[in-house]
């Protein structure tokens, strides 16, 4: 009790499977087999996974294998591989990003819905990929020069559209991050952290997280509408989550608590 979780990842052919990481909590990550009643404590050095203070940002996983996932590290651009539902991890590759000499995370990691084998990753302001799950790494090249990746994405519905979001803006890729174009860049504004979130009942339909700011599109993230006004508080988004029963309802997760939207009117 009285633990907060940084990354929560919920396997979404096997919901009931959790794994979770603290918030600065170093080198340790939970996990739950029974849909998050009981959860395992499990120190990362004890399975044989990194070093003194690895902090896990994203997590994904294989839909034509159950139980693989992946999983990117921030100090030192590790990406591992779960075979077993998250129960024991090896090591795959480093992607050998040298950057500014700082610890620089893996900020996005993609498994392509096309092909199960290639991964891409974010890693500062530059895009990677991998063709042997994660083994070995190859530059594809900035988003945009100047602009830190926050996150990667693939449209769900059509699995070419690639978006990056980065801390000037959005862009979109339509050739597995060869070039971008960008979508949104707000005048005087400049992100900090973000999330990127598609509608499963309207294809077109997404939302855009960032710390201080919600945006809403209706057109394939073509045009935005800032939507943050009418929160109490000083709020600082966190997620956004749908209800895939209910296209009405939309939930905000802020620093003020959980907020559900209107989407009636």
């Amino acid at each position: 009790s009285g633990i907060r979780f940084e990354t929560l990842y919920v396997d979404p052919l096997w919901p009931q499977i959790m794994v979770a990481d603290y918030a600065l909590g170093l080198n340790q990550f939970v996990r739950s087999a029974d849909g998050g009643q009981t959860w395992k404590r499990m120190a990362v050095g004890s399975l044989g996974v990194g070093g003194s203070s690895m902090i896990f940002l994203r997590i994904v996983s294989d839909a034509d294998h159950p139980g693989v996932y992946y999983l990117g590290e921030q100090l030192d651009q590790e990406v591992w591989r779960s075979t077993d539902f998250g129960e024991t991890w090896e090591k795959r590759g480093k992607i050998p990003y040298e950057g500014s000499g700082f610890a620089t995370p893996i900020a996005g990691l993609l498994l392509d819905p096309l092909e199960n084998e290639t991964l891409y990753a974010a890693v500062g302001e530059t895009v990677w990929f991998s063709e042997d799950t994660g083994q070995h790494w190859t530059e594809i090249g900035p988003v945009r020069p100047g602009e830190t990746v926050f996150t990667l994405e693939f449209h769900p519905a059509d699995n070419v559209s690639m978006y990056a979001i980065t801390t000037g803006g959005i862009y979109l890729s339509e050739d597995r991050a060869q070039t971008w174009k960008p979508l949104f860049k707000p005048e005087g504004i400049r992100w900090i952290s973000s999330q990127l979130r598609f509608d499963p009942h309207d294809p077109n339909h997404f939302y855009l997280v960032t710390s201080r700011y919600l945006y809403e599109s209706g057109d394939a993230g073509q045009t935005w509408v800032e939507i943050s006004q009418g929160f109490e508080g000083y709020p600082w988004f966190s997620d956004l989550a749908f209800d895939p029963f209910d296209a009405s309802a939309v939930y905000v997760t802020t620093t003020w608590g959980v907020y559900k939207l209107d989407r009636t009117s």
